[in-house]
């Protein structure tokens, strides 16, 4: 008889903690585009509302497809019977008010306005629409870039250029590896697929160039963080198709190598007379990169 997983273990499944590691990042790298590479304290609000957002929608992910993985994934927490599917719904819905809250609260109401479309966005796509053909993709892509958009809202300017574009790509990458993520119950191998969201990367830098800020060593960081996303995710791409990896394991890879784009970003943006403030952002992407990978040594991301 297997062994019945404990409470912390079981919620850190239900939360996928590898994942989570790359949620902060989009709303600060769409903050520091929008103020051109300035930090403020309001940009944790933006970060924790997030990741609120985030959490909630893996939990109520879980909780609406009990049934399916009932049938395809009955080891997952709520059909194994480690979590109740009761209190992953209360806990998943609390998430998303609290969510909202923290974000009326923190900045101004066209925030909260941002991050009520979210929660709405994020209840609507577990609830059904992740099941309508090529819609699901597209809606799991705007939660993504929304969240980007969310971090420049907190930042009290007008939306530049820059956090459109990164909103862009965040929603063509996600939109990729939602994509491939439906083939990891069937098994059904990705083939050329697998390559999508490193061109998407590829594409996204050389779309983003016009609008640096940075130069020198703050410019070489940004261009090679970037250059190791697409390096991760190619080399990804290769193993899971020479059958190296399965699915779920390339799945968490690609998702986890969006830090490293976030961290581009936030570089991106911040000119040479404050290339100082490119230290401490560049530590806390190293950080989230380590938490990421040392979280995925134990738990799936998918």
């Amino acid at each position: 008889m297997a062994e019945t997983p404990g409470r912390l273990t079981t919620w850190c499944r239900l939360l996928r903690v590898p994942n989570l590691f790359t949620v902060p990042g989009d709303p600060l790298a769409g903050f520091m585009l929008a103020t051109g590479g300035v930090l403020h304290g309001r940009v944790a609000g933006a970060m924790a509302t997030s990741l609120l957002l985030y959490a909630a929608g893996l939990l109520l992910n879980d909780y609406f497809d009990r049934h399916v993985d009932a049938k395809e994934r009955p080891e997952r927490p709520i059909p194994s019977g480690a979590a109740s599917a009761r209190i992953v719904l209360a806990v998943g819905l609390a998430l998303l008010v609290a969510a909202v809250g923290v974000a009326f609260a923190v900045s101004h109401p066209g925030a909260g306005a941002v991050a009520t479309a979210l929660a709405l966005t994020v209840f609507a796509y577990d609830a059904g629409l992740k099941r309508v053909r090529w819609l699901g993709p597209v809606v799991m892509g705007s939660c993504r870039a929304g969240s980007v958009v969310l971090g420049a809202t907190f930042a009290f300017r007008p939306m530049p250029p820059p956090v459109l574009v990164a909103a862009g790509i965040a929603w063509a990458y996600t939109v990729c590896i939602t994509v491939l993520a439906a083939g990891e119950v069937s098994g059904a191998p990705l083939g050329k697929k697998a390559f999508l969201p490193c061109m998407v990367l590829a594409a996204g830098g050389g779309a983003m160039a016009p609008f640096f800020a940075s130069t020198g060593g703050v410019r070489f960081f940004g261009i090679s963080l970037l250059a190791i996303a697409a390096i991760e995710a190619s080399q990804g791409a290769i193993a899971v198709c020479r059958g190296r990896i399965p699915v779920p394991p390339f799945i968490g890879r690609l998702i986890r190598a969006m830090i490293a784009v976030q961290a581009a970003w936030c570089l991106w943006r911040i000119p040479l007379e404050a290339h100082e403030a490119g230290v401490p952002v560049l530590g806390a992407f190293v950080l989230l990169k380590l938490g990421a990978e040392f979280a995925s040594r134990r738990f799936y991301g998918s």
